[in-house]
């Protein structure tokens, strides 16, 4: 709940649940890459071929009133 209470008001959620994955401290840090789309594929590539399972997910957006959107 602590993770919540330090950003949750900087997130927009649709369910419970998406609250309960962003704010697992299981998931909390190194965990997210961004990365140029143009850039994707290869990268993709890359991760998998040294062992890494990756899913890709969400885009960078111009900045609104949150800092994070679950759709």
């Amino acid at each position: 709940h602590r993770n919540w209470d330090s950003y949750g008001s900087g997130i927009a959620i649709n369910s419970n649940r998406d609250k309960l994955i962003l704010a697992d401290p299981q998931t909390s840090g190194g965990l997210l890459m961004a990365v140029d789309p143009s850039k994707a594929d290869l990268f993709e590539r890359k991760m998998k071929e040294k062992g890494y399972s990756l899913t890709s997910f969400g885009e960078i957006i111009p900045k609104k009133e949150k800092i994070i959107y679950t759709i």
